[in-house]
């Protein structure tokens, strides 16, 4: 017997992908509702989260996000996943949507390690719940099963979001 808890939660921002994509944010909502459907139809209950919409954030059990940083981000993350417990989350959107965190890359500064990034984007922290950190070494044992359906970066790539949501197995 399936239960009517969410069980699969879609976190992004709203006014990101508005700015992002102006008068084509009704196809990403549209695509949503579409995925909703689809989802339902495989026994599967999806909402989408806004972090920085009131009335999407409250339905979520929070308050809303004032600015989309990478620690607004993680503090929203926690929330939602800690009053909703879903079976999974997806982030949507690439970094200019939803940011990734920002850890400290601890090889950069090991003497015999030719790294040369001092960090690296990341979504583990998403997937922890330890509270915001840049060091990767505090984010063990993941909790929440986290993915990351991205857009194109700093493009309105409707046509590339749209191909990726269709191609999700209907049945």
């Amino acid at each position: 017997i399936m239960s009517t808890k969410t069980l699969k939660l879609i976190i992004t921002s709203k006014k990101n992908l508005q700015a992002k994509y102006g008068n084509k944010f009704s196809a990403i909502e549209k695509l949503f509702k579409e995925l909703i459907k689809s989802d339902k139809i495989k026994c599967l209950t999806t909402q989408v989260v806004y972090i920085d919409d009131d009335a999407s954030a409250k339905t979520a059990g929070m308050g809303k996000a004032m600015q989309v940083t990478e620690k607004n981000c993680k503090a929203a993350f926690d929330m939602i996943y800690k009053k909703s417990q879903p079976a999974y989350m997806v982030i949507f959107g690439a970094h200019d949507i939803f940011p990734f965190q920002t850890l400290k890359n601890s090889l950069h500064t090991k003497a015999d390690s030719d790294d040369t990034d001092p960090t690296i984007p990341s979504d583990l922290p998403s997937a922890c719940d330890t509270p915001y950190n840049t060091i990767p070494s505090v984010f063990t044992d993941p909790v929440p099963v986290v993915g990351r359906s991205p857009d194109v970066r700093g493009s309105p790539g409707i046509v590339y979001v749209t191909k990726s949501i269709e191609k999700i197995p209907q049945t």
